[in-house]
């Protein structure tokens, strides 16, 4: 299946995510003794509320979950320690094993589900037939279903192709083998590689199972396979778990959540959930005080989020593709004056109302906000197997609706953890307010890190403003050495000149500093700045608003910027001290 749509990452270094996958063959550190990449038999894996069947997992393997919702995935291990094998030169193959669900009527029902989200479509909208091509057509066939797992879960081959197939019998099971080839290029090179997948047919068109990647040369092959084949023979049926009766009643989005979470978590050895009003915490994390802590901050800085962004005021701005139309005299950025009718519909909402039937897609967008879920992975290389871009310290996913961070205890230490949150928990609430939107980076990333520069108060657990140091001082140094973009070019510039793609050679780090700087300008800029213009009260709002109500970049920044004057605009901003 295809890959979803990128998620937004905060970023020590921009270039180190475009460079990810480079990054990610190279970041072989050998522990202190190597670990054993060829499996042993270890515990039981059991799937009982789906499909229902179990397997032995590898020994000493650690366990990642995987996306929530994801209909094939049950489970990723890892080798604790040095979990690659060399090949020539300077290449290595990562080792990884899987426990599978294949269920193609589920698999059917999510690629629906899938597509629906990228066109946006309501649950009564007819999917048009050439949008299909994006996820491979409506029909699902086992064979079809394996390969795009291939493709879309093992980075490091391409070129999939079923090469044999056999059978085994384990007592009265019979347990389908079958045996995929790929290749794997680096530097020059290309190297075979083969993924060994177990099948336990569980009824029509299901399957339970398991797979594990290896090296392809024969002879490597050779000393993994036959561990492959003993643990694949421990795949035996299991009856499935009586369903836990459903609440009587109305049930809010909350409520369903929870529930839904809860199933997850019978799938996820070590992780369990922490509950605040408005968030769902997912944790590896054996620090409970750490992760109180956390869902503190969240609500703390959510609070603030709710000053700048009220819910009211997203409300009358009119989405992409709604019929719903945009209150007059709202482009001026003076939005406050223009909510009044929307008070008492928004004070409703806080109340959590209770879902009344159909899609989540025509509820309360401040109902469904209240379902935020964060996963905190306990450590970096937890966060890396889940899915974390090389080069970042966190990321939200629109697709999965998640916020994904890790504790930076044994790294920088948890106050990059601090930060990253406050930038990442940003791009999650406005999500729910303004639909996925895509703004500039400067506005994006640059209001991200304007939250992430508030300090946090313990005994009070309130926040307050303050600049963000990890970009303050480069900025400044930027600034000082005049070492930045024209404003007027560095608005519209994509998100791969901010990156470092640019015709100045400003590397991303840097404009991920002027871009703070310019949202600091804005947002404390009035009254405390001797240059500032009345006209530029409003560039903020009304950027956000042109844009939640167009779609357009262009034409949000017109409306945004209209008629200032750049050059004033600029010497301004450079000159502001903060």
């Amino acid at each position: 299946m295809p890959c979803s749509p990128t998620p937004r990452t905060h970023l020590r270094n921009p270039l180190a995510a475009i460079l990810a996958l480079a990054v990610f063959l190279m970041a072989s550190t050998a522990g202190p003794a190597v670990a054993q990449t060829i499996p042993a038999s270890g515990d039981w894996y059991t799937e009982s509320q789906q499909l229902g069947f179990r397997v032995r997992t590898p020994k000493a393997w650690r366990f990642i979950p995987p996306n929530l919702g994801d209909p094939i995935n049950l489970a990723k291990y890892v080798p604790e320690g040095r979990d690659w094998v060399p090949l020539k030169g300077s290449a290595q193959l990562f080792i990884w094993s899987w426990v599978l669900r294949f269920d193609l009527e589920a698999v059917k029902e999510a690629r629906i589900a899938q597509l629906r989200k990228m066109l946006d479509l309501s649950g009564s909208d007819v999917i048009p037939a050439e949008a299909w091509e994006n996820v491979g057509g409506p029909d699902v066939v086992l064979d079809e279903v394996i390969i795009d797992w291939l493709q879309e879960s093992q980075r490091q081959g391409t070129g999939w192709v079923l090469g044999e197939t056999s059978e085994t019998r384990s007592g009265k099971r019979v347990i389908e083998e079958r045996i995929y080839d790929g290749t794997m290029s680096w530097e020059g090179n290309a190297f075979p590689v083969r993924v060994y997948v177990a099948l336990l047919p569980l009824g029509e068109g299901r399957w339970g199972a398991v797979a594990y990647n290896a090296p392809g040369e024969k002879a490597a092959w050779r000393k993994h396979e036959s561990s492959f084949r003993r643990l694949a023979r421990t795949l035996e049926p299991l009856e499935l778990a009586a369903a836990a009766e459903e609440a009587a009643g109305p049930q809010s989005l909350r409520d369903v959540k929870r529930r839904e979470l809860k199933a997850e978590l019978q799938r996820m050895p070590e992780w369990w959930l922490h509950e605040t009003n408005n968030y769902f915490i997912l944790t590896d994390s054996r620090s409970k005080d750490f992760i109180e802590e956390l869902g503190d901050r969240l609500e703390a800085i959510r609070e603030i989020y709710a000053v700048d962004y009220p819910y009211s005021k997203a409300r009358i701005y009119e989405k992409p593709g709604s019929t719903k139309k945009a209150k007059p005299d709202t482009a001026d950025g003076d939005v406050e004056a223009d909510v009044e009718d929307d008070a008492e519909e928004a004070e409703g909402a806080a109340e959590d109302e209770p879902a009344k039937g159909g899609t989540s897609a025509g509820r309360n967008s401040f109902e469904l906000s209240r379902t935020s879920v964060v996963r905190v992975c306990s450590d970096v290389e937890m966060y890396h197997e889940y899915g974390g871009p090389y080069g970042s310290a966190g990321y939200w996913s629109p697709f999965h609706q998640e916020l994904v961070v890790y504790d930076d205890q044994k790294g920088a230490g948890r106050a990059d953890t601090w930060s990253v949150v406050n930038h990442e928990a940003f791009h999650q609430y406005i999500f729910y307010f303004y639909g996925n939107i895509s703004p500039h980076s400067w506005y994006n990333e640059g209001t991200g890190d304007f939250y992430a520069g508030y300090e946090y108060n313990v005994r009070r657990k309130k926040f307050t403003l303050t600049p963000f140091d990890w970009r303050r001082s480069l900025a400044r140094d930027n600034i000082r050495q005049k070492k930045f973009a024209p404003l007027k070019e560095f608005v519209r510039w994509t998100q791969g000149e901010y990156y470092g793609s640019n015709a100045y050679g400003i590397q991303g780090g840097e404009n991920y500093a002027l871009g703070w700087s310019f949202i600091w300008f804005l947002r404390t800029g009035k009254g405390k700045s001797k240059d500032w213009v009345p006209a530029w009260d409003g560039i903020l709002d009304t950027y956000l608003a042109a844009l939640a109500r167009t779609g357009d970049l262009d034409e949000a920044i017109d409306e945004a910027f209209g008629s200032v004057d750049w050059k004033k605009l600029e010497e301004a901003w450079t000159s502001y001290g903060g």
